[in-house]
């Protein structure tokens, strides 16, 4: 009876085990190993059980000037702006919405429920609170961000994410046209 009971504790306890190890690995799958953010696998679920009709919005986020202070101070001090960046934008989302890594200095927040002002007020947010918590690093730190709201007429959230997108890229073509007339 005793080798029996210690034989379903053992059993009970490498089952325990195996589901704990099991859904560490889940979560290591699913998480950006330098930001702690959800990364693009993560995303990628997400945009594939996507389901319209919740005032979905898409920031699509470029750190800029990362290739100048990874230049000028060392790709450690580049580590920390990234990682800074990311704790600001992680700070800013609430239960209405997720932030990413999409790949190096890429981040995309996807928002629930939001209205356009809603999404005004996250853009500013994000914005000034990357600046704040990256001040220390250089006076350059700053975010591009381009926006989106989910329209009825997008075939699916990555028309959003394109719109998203082309904003955001517009932006860094405007800041780097300021730089080459400064």
């Amino acid at each position: 009876y005793l080798t029996l009971c210690v034989s379903a504790v053992h059993q009970a306890l490498n089952m325990y085990l195996t589901a704990k190890q099991s859904s560490f690995y889940q979560m290591l799958s699913h998480t950006d190993q330098m930001t702690n953010c959800r990364n693009r696998r993560d995303f990628m679920e997400h945009t594939a059980s996507w389901e319209p009709g919740r005032n979905d919005v898409i920031l699509m986020i470029d750190i800029n000037y990362l290739k100048t202070i990874n230049d000028t101070f060392g790709h450690d001090v580049g580590d920390t702006y990234i990682i800074e960046c990311a704790k600001a934008l992680q700070y800013v989302c609430s239960d209405r919405c997720e932030c990413f890594r999409m790949g190096g200095d890429e981040f995309l927040i996807w928002g629930h429920d939001m209205t356009e002002d809603d999404l005004n007020r996250l853009e500013i947010i994000c914005s000034e609170l990357v600046i704040e918590k990256c001040r220390h690093i250089s006076p350059l730190c700053s975010i591009s961000i381009g926006s989106a709201i989910y329209r009825p007429e997008d075939a699916s959230i990555s028309d959003t994410i394109k719109r998203a997108d082309l904003k955001m890229y517009e932006k860094k073509k405007k800041l780097k046209r300021i730089e080459i007339q400064i």
